[in-house]
């Protein structure tokens, strides 16, 4: 006589695999399936109790910080150059501001705001200059969202302080030089700025 087959759960004998097979499918398919939405009640519990106590906290605040935020803000900047401004007014250096383009009251004309790089963190001002300064030393940086010309012009009227031909800051009616890497220019304010030049603009009383 063949050995009878016993359910691991209820003991139960059975003449053959079928039948046994048959009866954990109709016995023991609901307990199965009611450990199963056990356990994951139990995980859900788990995950939400490790949210409220904050553990997840650090993941999530490395996404907020400024290194994370400036990366994901430099990939919509596809122009970045930075061309370097001197300024001499009767042979005395004049010293550029930090922040021109960033502070408001060093950003006199916005017209060109909608090609600045996002500033989130910033909510008096949630963008920058395509054009702007960070430090006196006379470097420009020019980070714009779209690939176009910028010239000196430009830079003055987002300063808000005039250049020309014949003025300098507040300084007119004298003699206006500008060499661009050393080479005199006459462009002015058309200028097209590039990167790693060097400008420099003097003005003489006649």
């Amino acid at each position: 006589m063949a050995k009878a087959l016993r359910c691991k759960a209820c003991k139960s004998a059975f003449s053959d695999k079928r039948a046994l097979k048959n009866h954990n499918r109709a016995r023991h398919r609901v307990r199965g399936l009611a450990t199963t939405a056990l356990y994951f009640s139990i995980a859900i519990g788990l995950t939400a109790s490790l949210a409220y106590s904050g553990a997840f906290s650090p993941i999530f605040t490395s996404l907020s910080q400024p290194a994370a935020a400036a990366e994901i803000i430099h990939k919509s900047v596809i122009f970045h150059i930075h061309p370097r401004l001197e300024i001499f007014i009767d042979g005395q250096q004049a010293t550029i501001p930090a922040d021109i383009g960033i502070d408001p009251k060093l950003w006199k004309n916005r017209t060109l705001e909608r090609y600045g790089m996002p500033m989130p963190e910033m909510k008096e001002m949630p963008y920058m200059s395509p054009i702007h300064t960070h430090d006196t030393s006379g470097t420009l940086h020019l980070e714009s969202t779209a690939n176009r010309i910028y010239t000196l012009g430009d830079f003055f009227d987002i300063w808000g302080v005039r250049f020309n031909a014949t003025c300098v800051l507040d300084r007119c009616g004298g003699t206006v030089t500008m060499l661009a890497n050393g080479v005199k220019s006459d462009e002015y304010r058309n200028h097209i700025l590039r990167d790693g030049e060097l400008i420099r603009i003097e003005f003489r009383r006649r």
